[in-house]
């Protein structure tokens, strides 16, 4: 266990299917997306219970956030976890912060350690800036609380990829990098089984402590902390907000200081580093 109190992952095993236990494994050769396979299986009634894990070896409509496609060849990872919701969880606002500080946690290691690893707000991975995981998270049967500003579901779908092999080149908001591209030499089933433990072991430290130790492992591996970013508010490209990343407040949203001082929370949006005019010039 490291300082921010992640724990470090398992050893490298050599059977593919040694999973985390408790882990109800749905391993596909072949589908449309991940993420859609574990939907429909929560559609159908067929009750998969807590921590099933749908993975495929080639996903051929990947979605990522936004709508975006997200490229999918085979020797890449392509994980989607049906969570339940859990009585004693923090707010679920504060989910994609603990699934990014468990896909950093199960990366790192993998990584020279001359390499930067870092996490662009609020949940994609990169290696030198450049992306190499990201996550959609969608849910089934969403319940609205009393709160306005809390929500709950029958299930959550935490989809994961991770480019191991390959990495797309053309057509992205942001460059983009492999595993293999920056010297690991790690294959795709022990980066599922990392992830699958760090997520667990990411979702138990929520549950325990709450989010400050969540809170903490991700500002310590933050891209562009006190630097200035620009934040894409919408799909529209002149809705866009530029400022000095300070920090991730409570509930997980991003704090940006803004010229005239004051700090503005923002809960949803596509960081953009340096020139505030990226924002604007990518299609």
């Amino acid at each position: 266990m490291d300082e921010s109190g992640m724990p470090a992952p398992p050893e490298p095993t050599s059977a593919a299917t040694l999973l985390a236990s408790g882990v109800t494994e749905v391993a596909l050769d072949e589908t449309p997306s991940t993420n859609a396979h574990a939907l429909e299986l929560l559609k159908s009634g067929a009750a998969p219970p807590h921590l099933t894990l749908v993975w495929a070896r080639r996903q051929m409509k990947g979605r990522g956030r936004g709508g975006r496609v997200w490229q999918s060849p085979e020797g890449n990872v392509f994980f989607s976890m049906i969570l339940r919701p859990q009585p004693d969880w923090g707010d679920l606002n504060q989910l994609p912060l603990v699934t990014s500080v468990a896909t950093h946690a199960a990366i790192r290691p993998h990584v020279p350690p001359s390499r930067a690893v870092t996490i662009k707000w609020p949940n994609d991975v990169l290696i030198d800036g450049a992306k190499v995981s990201g996550t959609l998270i969608e849910s089934h049967r969403l319940i609205r609380s009393s709160d306005a500003h809390r929500w709950s579901a029958e299930a959550l779908v935490v989809g994961i990829g991770v480019n191991v092999a390959h990495f797309p080149a053309e057509g992205l908001l942001y460059p983009a990098t492999s595993l293999r591209e920056v010297g690991s030499a790690v294959e795709r089933d022990q980066v599922i089984r990392d992830l699958a433990h760090a997520l667990i072991q990411a979702l138990e430290l929520w549950r325990q402590r709450g989010f400050a130790p969540i809170r903490a492992a991700y500002l310590q591996s933050a891209h562009g902390l006190g630097e200035r970013i620009t934040i894409r508010t919408s799909l529209d490209l002149d809705e866009s907000v530029s400022g000095v990343f300070e920090g991730i407040d409570e509930d997980g949203a991003l704090l940006l200081r803004l010229a005239d001082g004051t700090v503005r929370s923002l809960v949803v949006g596509d960081v953009f580093f340096g020139d505030p005019n990226s924002a604007k010039e990518t299609p």
